[in-house]
């Protein structure tokens, strides 16, 4: 064995067990692996809560133009319906309206 790499092994030896520097590296390598998957988690739930804000298309345009006259349809002069009052022998009909006003 080269001199003096023997003489660092001792050196290393003589200050710290073979078990506790396979410890420190090991510590060390997981550590790096935390930041990483940690920068990683940070930058995935930044991208999903950003959202996606583009150009519409024609087909979008079409569909919102579409749901528009829908909902004109369904609430004229954009009025929503009169409710009927809940009474305990109200018909299933009536708690329904009250789920879609």
């Amino acid at each position: 064995m080269n001199d003096c790499l023997h003489g660092n092994l001792s050196l290393v030896t003589s200050t710290a067990t073979k078990e506790d520097v396979l410890k420190g590296l090991l510590a060390g390598v997981l550590g790096t692996m935390i930041n990483q998957r940690s920068l990683i988690v940070v930058a995935l739930a930044l991208l999903a809560l950003t959202g996606c804000k583009g150009f519409t298309t024609h087909g979008e345009r079409e569909a919102r133009h579409e749901a528009g006259t829908v909902k004109a349809s369904y609430r004229p002069n954009d009025q929503r319906p009169a409710l009927p009052d809940l009474t305990t022998n109200s018909s299933l009909g009536d708690f329904l309206t009250y789920c879609h006003a």
